[in-house]
């Protein structure tokens, strides 16, 4: 820098999903999502956008929420599984084998909960 110049840092642009997924699978336009948690406040309005944008999504959900009644419509497939119970059991597993996800979003607490202490 020469004197009496300040750098400026650049304008950092917003965060967006689609870049992101972009970036990270190499430019394919549609990716197979798997959204844990899907069914709650925060996965529920990733999985919507997430279809908007053109993806493929796939949810696991507890049960506990019901699964909103345009999830069928919008192609949005739901797995009801207990989260704890399926990553000793084998049906999380099973689940990845199905629909071969290429991102996986956790959008709840208790998964991580339950894999630390397994």
């Amino acid at each position: 820098l020469s004197a009496g110049r300040l750098w400026t840092c650049p304008k950092p642009r917003p965060f967006s999903f689609r870049r992101a997924i972009l970036l990270r699978t190499g430019g394919l336009l549609t990716v197979r999502t798997l959204v844990i948690g899907g069914t709650g406040h925060i996965g529920g309005f990733l999985s919507r956008i997430l279809i908007q944008d053109g993806h493929q999504v796939a949810v696991m959900t507890s049960g506990r929420t019901p699964v909103p009644v345009d999830y069928p419509d919008l192609g949005i497939s739901c797995h009801a599984l207990d989260y704890r119970a399926s990553l000793t059991d084998g049906s999380f597993q099973a689940l990845l084998l199905k629909e071969q996800p290429e991102v996986v979003v956790e959008a709840i607490r208790e998964v991580v909960e339950a894999a630390s202490r397994s």
